[in-house]
């Protein structure tokens, strides 16, 4: 009763990026394994910058070294984009000489890992839902949290200033019908969140329209939503 009555009225937040919000709308769901899991539904999706556009999908399997826990869906009850999203590291192959990784580092010193990761994934979003709506668990109480790679992914996130108890999970899709907020940061290089006042109703619509869609055999696609997006800023 106690943890119900805590759970009433909280919000949980899932972060993605204005690249994939419309294949999200398109689904209808957030899935454990991402919409594009295999290589089979792996697609190239458009970018503003990127002429041959961004992989997305396809690559889950090599991409996700966790075998302790299956896929999750992720969320966090802050707003602020979490750290581990837009923290990068550069990993260097083909055993470069000294000098070399000395000239990279210092290149790399002037470029900061973070605005590369923001340029990738362009604007940033949140979607916001209620916790009692939805099937979420606490990270800190699902049992992949102490395992092996559970505590190696605490500490990482810790080391780069988020907090793995703001986390929950889910195992299952989530129902994109239950957003209650929306939020989304007009500036690419320097991303700050902002609430989008009625805006949920939109997207409630998109999602029916292409629910209607797919039960009666017909094709519905929402253009990428960065086209409607101006420049870097």
């Amino acid at each position: 009763m106690g943890e119900a009555k805590r759970r009433k009225g909280l919000t949980a937040y899932h972060h993605s990026s204005s690249l994939v919000q419309n294949r999200i709308w398109m689904d209808g769901v957030l899935k454990p394994n991402g919409p594009a899991a295999t290589m089979a539904e792996a697609t190239i999706v458009q970018h503003p910058k990127i002429a041959t556009g961004v992989l997305f999908g396809g690559k889950e399997t090599h991409r996700r070294a966790c075998r302790d826990f299956p896929p999750l869906v992720w969320f966090t009850t802050r707003t602020a984009i979490p750290k581990c999203m837009t923290a990068a590291e550069l990993v260097l192959a083909g055993m470069p000489n000294n000098e070399t990784i000395a000239k990279i580092e210092a290149e790399m010193g002037r470029a900061l890992m973070a605005d590369t990761a923001n340029f990738y994934a362009w604007n940033r979003i949140a979607l916001g839902f209620p916790i009692a709506n939805i099937p979420l668990v606490p990270w800190r109480d699902y049992h992949g949290y102490d395992t092996p790679e559970g505590r190696d992914m605490n500490e990482s996130a810790i080391g780069v200033g988020d907090n793995p108890d703001d986390w929950y999970v889910s195992e299952q899709e989530i129902d994109v019908m239950q957003i209650s907020e929306f939020w989304y940061s007009k500036s690419v290089l320097k991303p700050r969140l902002q609430p989008v006042r009625g805006y949920v109703d939109d997207i409630r619509r998109m999602v029916a329209i292409c629910k209607n869609g797919r039960d009666t055999g017909a094709d519905v696609i929402i253009p990428p939503a960065w086209k409607c997006v101006g420049a870097v800023n």
